[in-house]
């Protein structure tokens, strides 16, 4: 499975093997996100080692699925071989894309 991290204008894809098939069991066992649990699964505040702090700046990790944003949190994923997925960070004052 791939995952792709998505910084700064800047990204890097990470290749990631696991018997687990739940999203977050995945990236939390390989380390490579950081946050609180809540009543909706796990809140993602660190990825990589970049951090999104939303009540300091309003910044956010926000999680895709082959570009498009997911329905769920990680928690509710359920993963199959050859899933791409991206972690964004996105900032309150991030230019958007014109329509």
């Amino acid at each position: 499975m791939k995952i792709e991290v998505k910084a700064n204008g800047k990204s890097v894809t990470l290749t990631v093997r696991s018997d687990n098939d739940n999203l977050e069991k995945i990236l939390t066992e390989n380390k490579l996100v950081e946050g609180d649990e809540s009543e909706f699964g796990l809140y993602i505040k660190k990825v990589n080692g970049i951090r999104a702090d939303y009540d300091a700046d309003k910044a956010y990790w926000a999680l895709c699925k082959d570009g498009t944003p997911t329905a769920t949190g990680a928690s509710g994923i359920t993963v199959a071989d050859g899933d791409h997925y991206e972690l964004v960070y996105t900032a309150a004052d991030a230019v958007q894309p014109a329509a």
